[in-house]
């Protein structure tokens, strides 16, 4: 086989299991001088040989240019080589047949809604949370608050479960808007509570 002549892995893996080397991947098998992993055929590193195979269980007329799951079913179902997948993601992405055709599924993106301008500090602010931190006199997070105009930040320490952040009765926290990664809120006076745990809490404003 000419591809597997030029995959120096492929032919170690082949050399070791022939020697009955005992450190190979049990996955690995031989049958008819061809490498198998898991009872699938192990394609060497040759673009030509994969790219062939991607074709046949994307493009044929009994494929039918399924889309990128089925198509990697396909494909796995008999042959396997290292990021398999992502190479059937990128190809059937590309394929020009399903770019032209195939309708979009999903519902249309929604515009784009950028931040309004401040005009003054502490009008709208952003928020986040920096998590996982090594423990430091009990705290293990740090709240950051930043006034989107002068961009001062307030960096409010928590402590591992801290059971109530709204005690912090933050003065700066704006009636204009909070933003957090692509969220707003408008009309927000008072930040009230958040769960424990804080990240994938749920968050409770009072109006």
């Amino acid at each position: 086989m000419k591809a597997a002549d030029s995959d120096q892995t492929y032919l170690a893996t082949l050399k070791a299991l022939l020697n009955g080397d005992s450190k190979v991947d049990t996955n690995f098998s031989i049958e008819k001088d061809l490498l198998l992993y898991t009872n699938r055929w192990y394609i060497p590193k040759d673009e030509g040989l994969r790219r062939t195979i991607m074709e046949a269980e994307h493009e044929s007329k009994i494929a039918g240019h399924f889309g990128t799951y089925k198509t990697i079913g396909r494909v796995r179902a008999n042959f396997y080589w290292p990021k398999m997948d992502e190479n059937i993601t990128e190809y059937v992405h590309s394929c020009d047949v399903c770019q032209r055709n195939k309708v979009i599924q999903h519902k249309k993106y929604g515009r784009l809604e950028p931040l309004e301008v401040c005009m003054r500090p502490w009008t709208a602010i952003s928020m986040d949370f920096i998590v996982g931190l090594p423990k430091s006199d009990r705290y293990t997070k740090i709240w950051v608050i930043v006034d989107r105009f002068s961009k001062m930040a307030h960096f409010i320490p928590l402590q591992c479960n801290d059971p109530m952040i709204g005690r912090y009765n933050y003065y700066h926290l704006s009636p204009n808007g909070i933003s957090s990664g692509s969220q707003r809120w408008y009309g927000l006076i008072y930040l009230v509570y958040i769960w424990p745990g804080t990240l994938g809490g749920r968050v409770t404003f009072r109006m």
